[in-house]
């Protein structure tokens, strides 16, 4: 009798003696390799005994293999019971290549699998102190192996699980591998630890798959997520990888949440499609997303019509260059989000406008002619986008630079640019020592006339009041009296405003195409 005593921390009712023991003692075992259950000198099972050495001398490893296939078959049997058992592997061999499972041959193996079962299996709180491979094995219930050890490295390989399966709070000591795996319903991983690399490889997870809480600690080595989908609600929230992550060719079919998530190296997100939200949030005091690298490669068509990126409280300054380029595209077309607390240059300020469609188009052209004003007067570095934020009714300006700037210096050197920019339009005369050529001060003149003009014939000259931070009135006022003039232009056949015209007065800024 096998004097194993299970833990008192389970929800289930518990045998009151050995599991195993009670199946060998009602089970008609003759044709068995191994009809016995060897019991060690404290009285425990070859499957309950901690003595590796006594285990591996005694076959547990091959006693194993043939227990679990019979009581698979034994159709009297409400479930496979395997809780709390202590497993070592067996020497690689024929059979256990006929089983498919790929191994050298010198090393140990705990082998799962061959079999297609629809009863429940339960492994919670085993230790399985050799490599465990797991191969084609479809279950029609529950598996479970909540709290287990894996001493050694895992391999999940060409699995059918089409009820739940659960690693609640595993440590994984070694490797983990899951390759070409379909999970029909929600497979647990929350609060697991892997001491080493993950990889996954063509493997669906149907109903969804939650690694909340879940902590990668190796930093030497890749994780890697490579065409896995992911076809209902998840969650990596509140977890970390301490490695690099890639995420390749990775289908997000339902809402994916990155909470909280400490990714220490760098992030890849590579070619995803990407059908419903996918959130990388920083959501606690003073969290913020991505400690280096990030790199991620998609475009407009890696979006489903609903399908959308969303940050908030990341830094997102090591973005890589080209993403960066097109990433301004992507969040016009509403694939990309950037919400509050994201870093995405090195320094950046932003202004609020309430949201009115044509103050939206004004904004984005005096943007976009502030910015190259900028560079040519000062020669560093500028961008400005505009964002338009339906929900809060808000026109969002965002002033951004790589440069190596305080936001102190950086809001100073914008207060100075745009009263340069005013004095140049007041008096273009007084910047021939610009280090720009006077050709491109000349053209950025122009376009600032037109804009000028623009805005006053929307009645929006206060945009620029709050865009430039109040101006002084007096400069306004004259530089309002200086371009508050009608252009008399003779235009022979031009398209004025969709209007064909053998001529007249064209006041500057409206739109005008020369005509054949």
């Amino acid at each position: 009798m096998c004097h194993h005593h299970y833990s008192a921390t389970y929800h289930q009712p518990l045998p009151t003696t050995c599991a195993l023991q009670t199946w060998f003692d009602a089970a008609d075992t003759s044709a068995f390799e191994y009809p016995d259950l060897p019991h060690d000198g404290k009285g425990l099972c070859i499957f309950h005994s901690p003595d590796r050495k006594w285990k591996n001398a005694n076959h547990c490893g091959e006693r194993f293999t043939e227990l679990f296939h019979a009581m698979a078959a034994d159709e009297k049997l409400a479930d496979l019971d395997f809780r709390e058992v202590i497993l070592t592997g067996m020497d690689m061999d024929a059979e256990a290549e006929n089983l498919g499972q790929r191994a050298r041959k010198t090393e140990k193996c705990i082998l799962i699998g061959g079999v297609q079962t629809a009863k429940p299996i339960r492994f919670k709180g085993a230790r399985f102190l050799d490599h465990l491979r797991m191969g084609q094995l479809e279950t029609e219930e529950n598996i479970d192996f909540d709290e287990s050890v894996f001493k050694s490295f895992v391999d999940i390989e060409r699995c059918q699980f089409k009820g739940p399966v659960s690693f609640l709070a595993c440590r994984f000591e070694q490797n983990v591998m899951l390759e070409d795996c379909h999970f029909g319903e929600i497979a647990n991983f929350n609060e697991a630890v892997f001491m080493e690399q993950i990889c996954m490889t063509q493997v669906r997870f149907v109903d969804g798959a939650v690694f909340d809480k879940a902590n990668q600690l190796a930093n030497d080595t890749i994780c890697q997520f490579i065409e896995v989908s992911f076809e209902a609600y998840s969650s990596f929230s509140n977890g970390g990888f301490n490695s690099s992550v890639t995420f390749d060719a990775c289908r997000f079919g339902a809402e994916t949440h990155f909470e909280n998530t400490v990714f220490r190296q760098r992030l890849q997100l590579i070619d995803p499609l990407v059908e419903e939200k996918v959130f990388f949030l920083g959501t606690r005091p003073g969290v913020k997303l991505f400690e280096n690298a990030v790199d991620i490669e998609l475009n407009d068509e890696s979006f489903s019509p609903v399908g959308q990126i969303i940050f908030q409280n990341a830094n997102l300054f090591n973005l890589n260059p080209a993403f960066k380029e097109t990433l301004r595209a992507l969040e016009i077309n509403h694939r990309v989000e950037i919400r509050e607390g994201c870093l995405l240059y090195r320094t950046s300020i932003e202004r609020l406008f309430d949201y009115k469609q044509l103050d939206q188009f004004l904004l984005e052209d005096l943007a976009r002619v502030f910015a190259r004003f900028f560079e040519t007067r000062h020669l560093r570095s500028l961008k400005v986008d505009v964002f338009r934020d339906l929900a809060a009714e808000k026109i969002r300006v965002v002033f951004h630079t790589d440069e190596a700037m305080s936001i102190p210096e950086f809001e100073t050197l914008l207060c100075r640019t745009q009263k340069e920019m005013l004095g140049f339009m007041a008096a273009p005369a007084d910047y021939r020592t610009s280090p720009a050529p006077a050709e491109v001060m000349e053209d950025h003149l122009l376009q600032l006339k037109s804009i000028w003009q623009r805005l006053v014939a929307a009645q929006a000259l206060p945009l620029l009041g709050r865009f430039f931070e109040h101006p002084d009135p007096a400069e306004m006022e004259q530089i309002r009296q200086l371009l508050n003039v009608t252009l008399h232009v003779h235009v022979k056949n031009a398209v004025i405003n969709s209007q064909i015209e053998a001529g007249g007065h064209v006041r500057l800024g409206d739109d005008l195409v020369a005509g054949p």
